[in-house]
Parts: C-alpha cells; structure tokens; sequence
C-alpha cells in the first residue's frame, strides 16, 4: 500500500488516475486500514491534492475515493466540536480503566505473597531436610519455565499493542503516560518478586488462563469498533437533541465502564479472573481511543474537502461539476454537517446552459428532498403513500425555512421542470394542500412556519387558470387570509404568501394576435363584492395603523396586485383604500405651530387629505373636516393653521399606497383594457363579417363608439363625479394602433392630469415629501416617497420629465442609501420607458458605480448591466467605471462586473469598441485608477477579445496611443497591454511597423521589459521563416533603449 500511496504522485497523469481508481476500489470493498484513512484523504484534498489534479481522470477518481470514504465512516456525522467531545469521554474513560487495572494488580500481588509465606512455613516443619531440597529443585525448576511462560505471554501482548499504544500516547495527555509508566514499573516489580518467590500449581494456572485470554486480540478490536459505533451514535443523538437516545449511551458506558463495579460486586468471581476480563477492556479502550483519533483527523479533511467540491461546482469540466453534485447528494445523505452553502450552489446549477449539469442537479434535487429513502413509502403503482407524502412535505418545509430567495427561485425552477416532465408526484399536490390546512388550523408558532412553508411550495406547482381559482379560493381565504379566532393577529407574512399563490392561479390575460378563436372569451374575473376584495380590504385598512406589522407594505403590493388581476372594477376598490387611509391620516389633525418631533411627521398639504375624505359617496359624511370648497379659497391660510403630524410610519404607508396603486393602474389600463378593448372588437368584427352588410369605415366607428361606451369602466379611478369624453378624433388612428392609441391618450392627459381623478393632487402631494427631505426627515417616508415619485413618473413623460431632476438629486445626496440604491432601479425602469428622456443623465446613472454604499454600487452595476446588454443604453466611454467594479473590495460586484464584460464579449464588437477608451480614462492619473488596479483590469478585459482582425487593430491603436500620452504612468499602462495580449504572427507584423511610435519610451525600464516579454514569448511559437524578422526586431528595440541612454 505505500508503494500504491506513493504513485498518487506519479509524474505520468494516466498513472496517478489508476492509482486512485485502485484506492477507490480498496475503499468501496472495505479493505482500507483505519491507520490509513486521515493519510490518504491528506493526499487528496487541498491545494497540492489529488482533486485538484490537471489531469480530469485523475480529479475525477480522487473525488469517487474520498466520497467513498465518507460513507464507510460511521463518524462522518459528527462535527469536529462532537467527535472531540467523544474522544475526550474515550480518553477519561481509558485512564480509569488503567488506573483501576494498576490497583488490582497491587492487591493482587499483595495477596500472592502471603499465601506463599504460608506455604513455605507448613512446607518447614512437616517435611524433612532431603525431601525439602528436592521440592525446593523441583519448584525452582517450574518456577524458570513459568517466567519463561510469562515472559513470552506478556511479549505477545506488547506486540498486538505496541501500534496503538504509540498512537495514543503521543497524543494523551502526561496523565495517561504516568499512569503506562507506573503500570511497566509493577510488572517488573513482579517479575522481580517471582525470581524470589514461589507459587503454588493452582495460581500457575490461573496465571496461564489470564495470559490466554488477554492475547484475544481480533475479539477486542471488534468489540472495540461495536462499542465505538454506540459512542458516536449517542454522541449524534446529543448533538441533535434528542433525549430518547441517551439510553444508548448509557448502556454503551455500562458495557465498556461498568467492569469495575462488576469486580467488586462479584463474590463469586475469583480476583484472577476479574483481572483478566479488566485487561481486556483496557485493550479494548485503547483501539477504541485510537480509533477515534484517526477518525478526528479524518473529519478535519472532510471540512477541507467541502470547500474543495464547493468550488468545483463552478468548474467549467463538466465531469468536475458531476462529481461534485455526487459528493453533496452522498454526503447529505450521510449527515455530514457544514454542505449548506455547497447545496445552495448546486441549485443555482439548474440555470446552466448544458444539459448534462441540470439534469444532474434536478436527479440530486430529487434524491435530496423529493423522494424518500425506504421503498416502503412507495404503493405498487410507483405514487407516494400519505407517510411517504408527508416525510416529503417535511424536507421540502425544512428547506424553505433555511433558504434564501436565490434558492427559492432555482428550487421553483427544478419543480417546473420536474412538472413538464411528469416526474412530480400528483399525490404530493394533494397532501400539500391537506397538510397546509392542518397547520394552518393551529396556533403554535411551529404549525405557523409550517403552513407558510406549505404555501410556497404550493405556489411553486400549482397552474394558472379559472379551475384552480375555483378549486382552492375557499380553502385560500379561510385559512390564509382570516384568523382562527378574535384573540390572534393577522399574519401579514401568510397573507403575502397567499396573495402570491392566488397570482400563480389567475389567467393569462394576453391578447391573440394570430386570431384564434379562445381569444374572444370573456377574462375570468370575480364580482368586485367577492369575499376575496372584501377580506383583503378590511386586512389593509386594520393593519394599516398597527406599527407592528412590519411587512405591511410588502402585503399591500401583493394585495393590490390580486385585486387588479381578478376584480371587474378594482379601480372603485382603490378609492375606497385611499379614503379609508387617508381617514387614518386625518384622525392625527391637530392645531399645532411647529408640529415635528422625533417619531411623527408634519403634513401641512391638509387640503389634498381633506379632498381625499370628502370624495365619498353623497350619503357619507365626514365629521369635523372643513369642506374642499372652503380650503380652496385660501389654501396658503389654511395650511398655516391646520396641519397633520402623523406617525412616521403612517405617512410612508400612505406614499407606498399611492405609488403603487398608480403603478398598478398603469399595467391595468394598458394589458387588461387593452386586451378587452381588442377582444370586443374582434367581436364585433366576427358579427360584420358574418353579416356583410357593413363598410370597412363603419367597422372602425362601431369599434369607437364601443371604446367611448366603455370610457367608464378603463378610465381610472374616479371621486364619483362623472367623466367626460373628449375622444371624439380617434376617426382617422390606423385601424391596428387605434385601440393603444387611445389607452395612451388617457394615460398621457387624464390618469395623473384631469383634477376630476384622485391620483391628481396626490402626485403634488408625493413631490412635496420628497422636495422637502428636511422637513420629512424619516428615512422610511423618504424611502416611500422617493419610490412612489418614480412609480408615477412613468405614467406619461409630461409627468416624468420635470421631476427628473429631484429625482436624480435625491439619488446622488440623499442621506439614506435606501434611498439611494431603490432610486438606481427605479431610473433603470423609467430608462426602459422614456429613453430619450433619461439619455442625457446617463452620466449621473453611472456615478452612482462610485458611491459609498456597496448595496447602492450593486444595484447600479445590475441596473447598467440590464440596460446596455438589452440595447437600451450606448455603450460609450463611460463605461470605464464598470470596469472598476472589477477591483470592487465587494466579490458580489467583482463576479457581477465579469459576468457582465463576459457576455458583453460575446455581442459583436461592443467590447472592443470601448477598450481604447477604457484604457485611456483609467490610465489618466486624474480620473483613473491605481496602476495595480489597472493592470488587474486589464488581465481581464484583453484576453476577452478574442478575433485575430480585431486584436491586429487593437495593436494599431495602442501603438499610436504611444505619440499621444506624455506621461512614464501612461507609457508603461500601454506596454503592459500590448504584452497582456497574445501575440500571432500578424501582429507582429503590426508591432514592426509602428516600432517608431515607441521607440523613444524603451528608455523606461518597464516599457522595454514588457516588450522584452513580447519577444520572448513570440519565440516560443513563430514559424522559423519569420524567426530573422523577430531577431532584427529585438535587436533594434535594444539598440533603441541603449541609445538612448
């Protein structure tokens, strides 16, 4: 085996793969000694191991040996903190059982020499001189051959020791080796005694049958192993919890410890044999100890080996990946402890683009958490028992509640997978559903979790359309949006989730260009008094006000969303949650002068409030509210006297309510009515068709009178007052654009702009709060205020384009970097919308690349990555602080920014189009970067260019950069790129020419150093026809430097 050991380290790669296809082998069929076991998986992990072998055969055998270890290791469960504590109770254990094996061999040769005293007094006076001298040479005789005897013996059992001694003791502490050292001394002691003394025939016996019993070695190592396999199981039962299990250890210490007790509570036992059995135990102890040391050693090269397969999961070899997704599958399974972060990587792998790596992670991910061990939890059909089912939803609950929304995604998208590929269990479906009920049903905090982690994984499976909202809508409000009773709190958390399940389920809604004939149903949609709007209002205005319920704003946008997807008019339930909030609002009206403290707000825009309030149907009437017609008449008076200090956390609820509702009305107008304008008018045009009786310019004005009829319905949200219908031009539209034609109209003139609609004055009151961030300094109304601006900007640019600067103001010196970072997406969306508009801020968009917070730098660096990748923004010389995220102290931006110069490599020519530039602003001193952060840059960039033409032309342009730059920082930047590129024959060429261009800076020592490099590695792999033409460059390149020198 050291021969084989040491070909792991063969020069030859086929040979190091065999090697350790051996060793795996050895592995699988248990035949690897335990003393070997930390040695070989040394050989295999870290940075020098087996597993990180150029040789992929190799790597690929080394990762099948030491998963195979894992599984032949009973204490791979443990953690290095628990295997220690094992080994420290083994250890004290050990040292009992010596000290108390010492102590019975004292008294017992105590013993021996008074029973011989006795003998030899009787043996005096009863026999004569002559028989006495024959006993005494005949017991003097037997006496040699019994040393001889014992000698031998006890040498059989030093050998059969002598391994596992040595191994302990080198690591036990000094007490264990006093204690070996003081046993040694009492066996020469009685080695000593027993030249001197005699004994008699009986105690020769007993001696003999004592050094027979010890030398049983093969039987104290099994027993040794069954006693250690109880230790570590009752080690793992500890560090899990559970107290059902202590029995275990318990019985393994009255096996192993409770010798003792049995030699002193046995009368009936001799001393002798007692002896015996206690030195057994102590051999057994000590393969025990020994064993557990090996065991520990090996435990910490797991740790190490975890590491080592996280990061082969981002290998770029297929095999590597495979083998690492192997390792974890076992590995879990096995209870090894510390994967977390290795299994989040594994599923992040169902994104990659080859086959092979996602059908591997989807068989992990179903061995993991979606298929139960036992064949005993499957019926004769292959389907899933109810016990099978539950242990299922079990794992897949644990997951969800140790995941983060990244593993969330990659879980749904193996699911999706799962599902199209008919391997997910129906019956699974069904018990998610049961068991959500059942926890739901409770009140404890476990059942709780449970029921939220059962309705996102239902939210995961189940399908969109009318049949499935029919189905479960009732099971869905009952226990996900009411309270079992009075006494308990709404769950804001359960009511997202279920909020989001019920947006899985809604119908798509998108229209059918091709003209199929489903197009022309009528949209699912429930009664705008349907128990769903109804239960979700009275959550939103009850919890409004409740500052304990921090996920308020969260659930409102799922609501609202839900309230938008199914309702017939949601608008009218809209108006309702403005008044209704703005009544909380208004309950906080006070007459104060200077109306701010630390926890409220001062509003002191009453007017928009009060408009608000009083916008209700005639019927209702608002107590002590001065009414709009009176505010009107002096406004400036009137928000003088009469202000409103709110809680802090009201008023952002309040500004996150607006923006959102006008952000969902927006989509609602231009998908929902927009679809259902179409699909009314490819109704009625089926009924002129049919009938033929009809132009084609009476179709169209049947289509505008039908679109006018429907004003009432699409128009937005109303204060009750009727609306007037100015669409009389619409005539002459082109007949394909006419219907978006007109829901842009109302979007651009009458949604944020007609003063008879709500959201008007209410976008006067958001720009007031974020224009005035000293007077509403809290960083959450700012939050909230900031976001819902931008949410209402994009309804039109007439809105947008005015605003842009407070909003790119707030973006770059708002003290919150909430604030800040929510305001880079938020300008990434209003990008998208109004390009021209935001195009020439682009500048102040990629600033926000050198902002102090990292969140903020992240957000833009992704925001930029979107729009550029998408087309939506040039890419020009700006870019360049992109780049800097490369060197970002952040790894989060420094693996963002190479994805994105990645792909950004792979469109064309947009990466080389930007390099001079990049090159040139980062080499500026003024503006750039650091010269070691420059050149880490461009380790990267460079090599990305990878067509020979535009590497040619690159080394054109930097040669001539030459004549341009003044400065030695700029000379050697360039040197350092030309030599960071591969050099092929044509450029070369390229370089010979332009030799003028930079022949005066080879007097800086880096610049001629770097093209010293060029050449040699030109060297390596030129043609021999060009080889004269490369030497009578270098040899001018030298003459150009020592001349001017």
């Amino acid at each position: 085996m050291d021969l084989l050991q040491e070909h792991i380290h063969d020069v030859n790669g086929y040979v190091r793969a065999k090697a350790l296809q051996i060793w795996h082998n050895i592995v699988v069929l248990g035949g690897l000694p335990v003393s070997r076991q930390s040695k070989l998986a040394a050989l295999l992990v870290g940075n020098l191991g087996a597993m990180m072998d150029v040789s992929a055969s190799a790597r690929k055998n080394a990762c099948k040996t030491l998963t195979a270890m894992i599984l032949q290791c009973p204490a791979a469960k443990l953690t290095t903190n628990e295997l220690q504590q094992v080994v420290n109770k083994e250890t004290k254990r050990l040292e009992s059982l010596e000290e108390l094996l010492i102590r019975h061999k004292t008294v017992s040769k105590r013993k021996t020499k008074l029973g011989t005293l006795d003998e030899n007094e009787t043996a005096t006076k009863d026999d004569n001189n002559d028989d006495n001298n024959n006993g005494t040479n005949t017991q003097k005789s037997l006496a040699k051959k019994k040393k001889s005897k014992r000698r031998n013996s006890k040498e059989s059992i030093a050998a059969s020791e002598d391994s596992g001694r040595k191994r302990l003791f080198r690591r036990r502490g000094r007490r264990s080796i006093d204690s070996e050292d003081e046993e040694q001394a009492t066996d020469d002691d009685d080695e000593e005694e027993e030249d001197e003394e005699e004994k008699s025939d009986d105690e020769v016996d007993i001696d003999n049958s004592n050094d027979a019993n010890v030398t049983l070695c093969p039987t104290a190592e099994l027993d040794a192993a069954a006693a250690l396999e109880a230790a570590i199981h009752s080690a793992a039962a500890v560090a899990a919890g559970s107290v059902n299990n202590l029995s275990t250890e318990n019985n393994c210490i009255g096996i192993r410890g409770g010798n003792d007790l049995m030699i002193e509570s046995s009368p009936l036992r001799s001393a002798s044999v007692a002896q015996t059995q206690l030195t057994a135990d102590v051999i057994r102890q000590r393969a025990c100890v020994a064993y557990l040391l090996e065991t520990s050693s090996f435990i910490l090269h797991i740790q190490t080996a975890i590491k080592d397969f996280q990061s082969m999961l981002s290998s770029k070899t297929i095999s590597d990946v495979i083998e690492a997704i192997e390792f974890f599958v076992i590995a879990k399974q096995a209870g090894v402890k510390g994967l977390e972060n290795g299994i989040r990587l594994l599923l992040t792998l169902i994104w990659s683009q080859e086959e092979t790596i996602k059908k591997a992670v989807i068989e992990a991910c179903q061995k993991l958490y979606l298929q139960p061990d036992s064949e005993e939890h499957f019926k004769s059909d292959g389907t899933l028992t109810v016990e099978g089912a539950d242990l299922v939803a079990t794992n897949l609950s644990n997951f969800i509640r140790d995941s983060e929304i990244g593993d969330l995604v990659s879980m749904e998208r193996i699911i999706q997978q799962l599902i199209a590929s008919n391997h997910f269990d129906s019956t699974l479906i069904d018990h998610l559903w049961q068991r959500f009920i059942q926890s739901a049903s409770r009140t404890d905090k476990d059942s709780s979790d449970d029921a939220k982690s059962m309705l996102l994984i239902i939210k995961m499976i189940v399908k969109s359309g009318a049949k499935e909202i029919n189905r479960h809508l009732d099971t869905l409000i009952r226990h996900g949006l009411e309270p079992l009773d009075s006494s308990c709190p709404i769950d804001l958390e359960r009511v997202k989730f279920t909020c989001e399940v019920l947006g899985r389920m809604v119908p798509s809604t998108k229209s059918d260009k091709s003209g199929d004939k489903s197009s022309l149903l009528k949209p699912f949609r429930l009664p705008t008094n349907h128990v769903l709007f109804t239960r979700l209002k009275t959550i939103l205005i009850s919890t409004v006000s409740q500052s304990n319920q921090v996920l308020w704003v969260p659930m409102m946008e799922q609501a609202i969303s839900i309230i938008y997807d199914l309702a017939e008019a949601p608008d009218s339930i809209m108006c309702y949650l403005l008044r209704s909030t703005a009544e909380k609002l208004m309950q906080f009206k006070s007459v104060l002068p200077n109306p701010v403290n630390s926890n409220e707000t001062a509003v002191d825009n009453n007017q928009i409030l009060d408009k608000l309030v009083q916008s209700d149907d005639d019927n209702d009437e608002q107590e002590n509210v001065p009414p709009s017609s009176q505010m009107k008449s002096d406004p400036d008076v009137t928000s003088s006297l009469i202000s409103v200090n709110v809680p802090a956390f009201l008023l952002s609820r309040f500004l996150a309510l607006i923006g959102h509702i006008t952000l969902k009305q927006l989509v609602f107008m231009e998908s929902a009515v927009l679809t259902e304008l179409k699909r009314r008018a490819l109704i009625q045009e089926d009924r002129d068709s049919k009938r033929k009786s009809k132009s084609r310019k009476n179709i169209r004005q049947s289509r505008m009178s039908m679109m006018e009829n429907s004003v009432n319905v699409s128009s937005g949200i109303t204060t009750g007052q009727p609306n007037v219908d100015e669409e009389s031009g619409l005539v002459g539209v082109a007949a394909d654009d006419t219907e978006a034609d007109y829901i842009r109209h109302i979007c651009d003139h009458e949604l944020l702009k007609s003063p008879d609609l709500v959201l008007n004055p209410l976008l006067n009151f958001v720009t007031y709060v974020c224009s005035h961030p000293s007077r509403f300094a809290d960083e959450t109304v700012q939050a909230s205020a900031s976001l819902g601006l931008a949410k209402m900007m994009l309804v039109n640019a007439e809105v947008c384009e005015p605003r842009l600067q407070l909003l790119f103001t707030m973006a770059e010196r708002s003290q919150s970097e909430i604030v800040r970072a929510n305001l880079i997406v938020a300008l990434g969306d209003l990008c998208r919308r109004f390009p021209n508009l935001i195009e020439p801020w682009t500048p102040n968009l990629y600033a926000r690349l050198r902002d102090t917070s990292a969140k903020v730098r992240t957000n833009a660096l992704n925001t930029l990555s979107h729009l550029i990748l998408n087309d939506m923004v040039k890419v020009k010389g700006q870019i360049s602080e992109m780049t800097v995220c490369l060197v970002d102290e952040i790894d989060r931006l420094n693996i963002l920014a190479r994805r994105f110069f990645h792909e950004l490599s792979q469109k064309g020519n947009s990466l080389y189009n930007v390099v001079p530039d990049i090159i040139s602003r980062l080499s500026d001193p003024n503006i750039g970067v650091s010269e070691e952060h420059f050149r880490s840059i461009m380790e990267f960039l460079i090599p990305l260019i990878v067509k020979e033409r535009l590497c040619e032309t690159l080394v054109e342009k930097l040669c001539a950069r030459f004549r341009t730059t003044t400065l030695e920082r700029q000379w050697r930047d360039l040197a350092f790129c030309l030599n960071a590129m591969p050099f092929s024959d044509r450029m070369m060429r390229v370089l010979y020419e332009n030799l003028p261009a930079f022949a005066d800076k080879l007097c800086v020592q880096e610049v001629y150093a770097a093209f010293d490099s060029i050449i040699l590695n030109v060297k390596k792999l030129i043609k021999p026809d060009n080889m004269a033409r490369l030497e009578e460059f270098e040899t001018k390149v030298k003459e150009c430097k020592y001349l001017l020198f």
